[in-house]
């Protein structure tokens, strides 16, 4: 991924560089929109909004990905960038990162040469929605510490947001995670506790993945394996 964006950046000749997955599908007004942003602030480097889902979620496991608010890893399903922002940053997506933050990384060597960033609070794209297997799904949540580490090191300043959304999204879904995590470490010394707090957890994390799943599927997909799997998705991502 990163080898292909690279080179299209590199061709690219335009004022504004924009960005868009080969399974997401752009708003008619989201280029419009961003280049509008651009106009008004000669210091803006990055323009991103909400991105939506092409259709219902009908398969138990899946690849999706769906953005309703800003978060400080600027995916590049479908984002935007000032030319004269990416010049002095460097126009190059690191291959180190191509299987996780390839597109933080450019992001941040942005940021860090002084320009903004801006969130659009309205839909610029919609991605496409594809059946996977189990394995992959599990293998897409847990990208390798190695990388993360190396990309905190790299960009110092993205630790000051580490407690405030780049890691997990919401207080609910940590907390269902570190109960899961702790109820699992007491359950030999403390049986009834440690139950407690594992069933406590995963009935958290159920229902906050309560409505991933289409109407379309079956019971025990709708209600066990789509929320089973995002919330396995969940655990093994923070750890």
């Amino acid at each position: 991924a990163a080898g292909s964006r690279d080179r299209g950046i590199k061709a690219a000749t335009g004022e504004v560089i924009f960005i868009i997955s080969q399974d997401t599908f752009a708003e008619r007004d989201w280029y419009v929109e961003a280049v509008t942003e651009f106009a008004r602030d000669p210091k803006l480097g990055i323009v991103q909004g909400r991105i939506a889902l092409t259709e219902p979620i009908r398969y138990p496991f899946y690849h999706a990905v769906e953005l309703d608010r800003f978060v400080w890893s600027f995916p590049t399903a479908a984002i935007a960038y000032r030319a004269e922002a990416l010049d002095r940053a460097g126009r190059y997506f690191d291959p180190a990162f191509t299987e996780y933050g390839d597109d933080t990384d450019v992001a941040w060597r942005i940021i860090e040469q002084g320009f903004g960033y801006k969130w659009l609070d309205r839909l610029t794209a919609r991605h496409g929605v594809y059946p996977k297997s189990l394995g992959y799904t599990l293998r897409r949540s847990f990208p390798g510490p190695a990388l993360f580490a190396l990309l905190v090191k790299r960009h110092p300043g993205i630790r000051q947001f580490l407690l405030r959304g780049f890691l997990w999204s919401t207080p609910r879904r940590l907390a269902s995670i570190l109960l899961l995590l702790l109820g699992a470490g007491l359950v030999l010394s403390a049986p009834p506790v440690g139950g407690a707090a594992v069933g406590l957890g995963v009935a958290l994390g159920f229902y906050r993945h309560r409505q991933a799943g289409s109407r379309e599927l079956p019971w025990g997909q709708r209600y066990l394996l789509v929320p089973l799997g995002a919330y396995a998705c969940d655990v093994l991502g923070f750890l």
